[in-house]
C-alpha cells in the first residue's frame, strides 16, 4: 500500500485541487481585467443560469456539486451586483426561482471566450488526443465518486 505522505505532486487529489485552483485564479484576473464584476464561483452560478434559467438555488447547488450555503453566498452577491435576481416559486412559496438579468445576459459570449482561452492556455502542450484522454480520465473519476456518494 503506497504511503499518503510522500511525493505530494503525484497525488491526484493534490494535482486537481492545484489545477482547478490556478484555472479560478486566472479566469478571475480575466474577468477583472475585462471589467466583468463577478468571480469564478459565481460565473458558475451563472453558466448553470444561460443552460437554464430560473433553477431553484438547490438545482444549482446540484448542478455544480457544491453546498447550498456556499451557492447561496455566490447568488447573494450576484444579486446584490444586478447579475440575478430571485422571485418565489410560485406553486411552492419556500423555493425561490434565479434568473438571468440583461446585465448578465450581455457577458454570457465574452465570459464564455475568455473562460476558453484560459482552458486553451492550460492545454497548450497537450495534444488533441492528451486533451481528448485527459477529459476521459477526469470523467471517469468524477463518476466513480459520484457512484461513492462522495458529491
Amino acid at each position: 500500500m503506497a504511503s499518503y505522505f510522500g511525493n505530494r505532486e503525484g497525488s491526484l487529489g493534490y494535482l486537481t485541487s492545484a489545477v482547478s485552483r490556478l484555472l479560478g485564479n486566472r479566469l478571475n484576473r480575466r474577468f477583472a481585467a475585462a471589467g466583468i464584476g463577478i468571480t469564478v464561483e459565481q460565473w458558475a452560478a451563472l453558466y448553470c443560469l444561460w443552460d437554464q434559467d430560473g433553477q431553484t438555488q438547490q438545482d444549482i447547488a446540484a448542478g455544480l456539486l457544491l453546498e447550498k450555503s456556499t451557492v447561496s453566498r455566490a447568488l447573494e452577491a450576484l444579486e446584490r451586483g444586478g447579475w440575478v435576481c430571485r422571485v418565489r416559486d410560485a406553486n411552492d412559496a419556500r423555493l425561490k426561482r434565479v434568473f438571468l438579468t440583461d446585465q448578465s445576459r450581455a457577458v454570457r459570449d465574452e465570459c464564455g471566450a475568455l473562460a476558453l482561452e484560459v482552458l486553451g492556455e492550460a492545454q497548450r502542450d497537450l495534444d488533441p488526443e492528451e486533451r481528448e484522454a485527459l477529459r476521459r480520465l477526469l470523467t471517469r473519476v468524477l463518476h466513480s465518486l459520484l457512484k461513492l456518494g462522495a458529491g
